[in-house]
């Protein structure tokens, strides 16, 4: 027996053998190859660009150390969450954002190494770097350790200090070394007032020295009403109380409230009061109980309510004389009044006495009445004159109705007239038979009852016809239809049946009568007289159509 040696035999690695066999290989020899520990397998990390192909039993020792498996970074620990292939791990470590490097500060002392990417802020907070004076913005140029800053900060010069006045209000921020100069211009240090030597002990800021000068109640001014003739001068706190007493001072008139609006010196105010224009004087008219000023006594003598008038209708008759302030109320009553007819508004022209007002109203052509059509509705009023005209074309005037004619007898208001003639029961309709003709409503039942084109069957609907035709062409149907009956041929020969005229020629063959017509005929040697009926025949059946047309016209 012949065996064959596994393909991956490679040198003597793989011992199976399987027994040799003609054509392919065997179910047992295709299971060997695909399981050997022998056959050669691609890489795990054939992906990443292993080419190797190791044998199966030794893939996982070759992944372990493949060139291109994946691997952390070196500086993993440091925060590098890189994973890179095993032959670029080196180079990927030399520029590693978190490979470690020495502090910038590391001759100042500074041991740490910090990573790449926290090099800058590593030196940012580096205890060993130089540091400038707190200071250094308001000019100080010196460069100290960490440690030294805050000692340097409390003596140097630099630093900010508040003006000895920031009590009185200074809120400047000055240099230590600046102090004593600033002391000497500040604004806010305090100076003697002008006015020391008349009695003010007040010390004011340098800045307020000029506004305290103007302010100050020791300061000389002359009387306030010195334009008025005063020619004192005081202190200002002893102004006040002078120029309340001032004889100098303006007062106003007593009657100020009349309309007076001048102001005159105390010592000179009676004087003016006798001879002001807004002084009260007693009116001239009787029963007046005004008091106007003496500028306007005439004017108001012209005006007063209490002076006597003439009636303005003292043209007209009357005599009267009457107070200004009851003219009016006089004029409204006065019989001699000429007024407006009060249905002036509706074009009345007359103006009349008021005394004859009340007939004149009476019998006025323009005085307001209801239309002659307000029981049936219209709520319109008119003018007397235009009554008639109005109750012409009043809408709801009574007016006959449209189908009169047709038998309509009602009157209805001309505003429902059109509502009228479509409910009117003697409105006329269309023939629903099509006859042409238009019957009122109310004799519609009547005319389709005669009409001749109302539908009826024909009088052979027993017989089987089921034809529905107008009346009028029922006669020329039942002459010609199929299902007529008429009497048989041979009736004079004494046949009594009646029937269909579509079973007449099957009757005739079968007819008992037909034999003896048949043979007379062949006696009389005339075949076709005997099938062909005669011309009187033809007649009878005719005149029988048109009696029964005639019988269901009727019916």
């Amino acid at each position: 027996m012949q065996f064959r040696t596994c393909p991956n035999l490679g040198g003597g690695s793989c011992p199976k053998k399987s027994h040799r066999s003609k054509g392919s290989r065997s179910k047992e020899e295709q299971q060997h190859l695909e399981t050997c520990d022998f056959r050669p397998v691609s890489c795990r990390y054939e992906g990443e660009g292993c080419s190797v192909m190791p044998r199966a039993n030794q893939e996982a020792e070759h992944a372990g150390e493949c060139h291109y498996r994946p691997m952390p970074c070196l500086y993993k620990d440091r925060g590098c969450e890189e994973i890179v292939l095993a032959y670029r791990r080196m180079s990927h470590s030399d520029k590693c954002d978190f490979r470690p490097v020495s502090c910038r500060y590391a001759e100042r002392g500074c041991k740490l190494q910090p990573s790449k990417n926290q090099e800058k802020t590593h030196a940012a907070t580096c205890e060993f770097r130089p540091l400038p004076c707190p200071h250094a913005k308001r000019g100080c140029l010196e460069l100290m350790f960490e440690q030294e800053v805050e000692r340097h900060g409390e003596i140097c010069d630099f630093r900010p200090v508040s003006c000895p006045y920031e009590a009185d209000g200074c809120e400047a921020i000055i240099n230590a070394a600046d102090r004593d100069i600033h002391r000497d211009s500040c604004d806010f240090r305090p100076v003697p007032c002008p006015f020391q030597v008349l009695g003010c002990k007040m010390e004011p800021c340098c800045k307020d020295k000029t506004s305290h000068k103007k302010s100050c109640k020791y300061r000389p001014v002359f009387c306030k009403y010195q334009q008025r003739g005063c020619t004192q001068q005081l202190p200002f706190f002893n102004s006040f109380r002078h120029a309340s007493g001032c004889a100098y001072r303006p007062v106003p008139c007593d009657f100020e409230e009349r309309g007076c609006e001048k102001r005159i010196n105390a010592r000179e105010l009676q004087q003016h009061c006798e001879s002001c224009n807004y002084r009260p004087v007693d009116c001239k008219n009787k029963g007046c109980p005004c008091q106007p000023n003496a500028m306007d006594a005439a004017a108001h003598a012209e005006e007063c309510g209490f002076r006597l008038l003439p009636c303005p209708y003292a043209i007209h008759g009357c005599e009267e004389r009457t107070q200004a302030q009851k003219l009016s109320s006089h004029m409204e009553g006065c019989d001699f009044q000429p007024v407006a007819c009060e249905y002036q508004s509706r074009g009345c022209p007359e103006r009349i006495f008021s005394l004859h007002l009340r007939s004149h109203m009476e019998k006025c052509a323009f005085r307001p009445v209801h239309c002659l059509n307000a029981k049936r509705g219209c709520q319109e009023e008119t003018n007397a004159r235009d009554r008639l005209r109005h109750s012409l074309r009043c809408v709801y005037r009574p007016v006959a109705c449209v189908h009169q004619e047709l038998g309509c007898t009602e009157l209805v208001t001309y505003k429902n007239l059109a509502q009228h003639s479509l409910i009117c029961r003697y409105r006329p309709i269309e023939c629903p038979f099509g006859c042409g003709e238009k019957p009122s409503l109310a004799e519609s039942k009547k005319h389709e009852a005669e009409c001749k084109w109302r539908p009826a069957f024909c009088r052979y609907k027993a017989h089987g016809c089921t034809q529905q035709l107008p009346l009028v062409s029922l006669t020329t149907h039942m002459v010609n239809c199929e299902f007529r009956v008429a009497p048989c041929r041979y009736q004079n020969r004494g046949c009594r049946a009646q029937i269909c005229w579509k079973d007449r020629k099957h009757h005739l063959e079968t007819c008992r009568f037909r034999d003896e017509v048949v043979a007379a005929a062949e006696r009389g040697g005339s075949k076709e007289a005997s099938q062909k009926p005669s011309g009187a025949q033809r007649q009878r059946d005719l005149a029988q159509g048109s009696e029964m047309a005639s019988a269901v016209a009727v019916q």
